[in-house]
């Protein structure tokens, strides 16, 4: 049986037909699906899922799957064996023998790598005379209101008051244009 056959799908199927078939066929045999089966059933949707995936991994990859049609059209396709042996398809990564277990008492490599960041190195910090003024304007605004206060005087709270807000609008707009003038890059 070659990979299309085990999809169900024709030989001349696109790229979302196969998917669609591969993606059914793995909710229909995925192993956690059949935790609770008698162990056979869960041997047998072990050994279909890895079949199934391999066949995903050559018609699913459009360089492998020409090289796949190439080979079935010369007639010179190895089936895999699917044996505990069997070399996991490229693309899975490292996983350690069942019978490996030294690779967990080397920490001696591990001992030198530090988890930590080394520090960052601050750079020339540039002192901006204007972001004084924000400041100065809020504290002159809070003092005229406090005298404002005390005199009853509307025109001065109103003044305070302008005060204030102009000192908040420079809290904002002074830091954005400092920003910009540096071109994003802060500091």
């Amino acid at each position: 049986m070659n990979h299309y056959e085990l999809l169900g799908v024709p030989a001349g199927a696109d790229a979302a037909t196969i998917r669609r078939a591969y993606l059914a066929l793995a909710r229909r045999h995925h192993p956690d699906l059949h935790a609770e089966s008698d162990p056979a059933t869960q041997e047998r949707s072990r050994r279909m899922m890895q079949d199934v995936n391999r066949a995903w991994s050559v018609l699913g990859d459009a360089d492998r799957r020409r090289q796949y049609d190439e080979q079935l059209r010369l007639g010179t396709v190895d089936r895999p064996s699917t044996g505990p042996t069997a070399a996991p398809p490229p693309g899975r990564g490292w996983r350690p023998r069942a019978d490996d277990t030294g690779w967990m008492d080397d920490f001696e490599s591990w001992r030198k790598e530090a988890d930590e960041l080394p520090p960052d190195v601050p750079g020339p910090r540039r002192s901006n005379p204007l972001a004084v003024i924000p400041v100065l304007l809020f504290l002159a605004g809070v003092g005229a209101g406090c005298i404002a206060l005390v005199l009853q005087s509307r025109p001065l709270i109103t003044g305070a008051f302008i005060l204030v807000l102009i000192s908040a609008l420079l809290f904002v707009v002074l830091p954005m244009l400092a920003m910009t003038s540096r071109g994003g890059r802060g500091g």
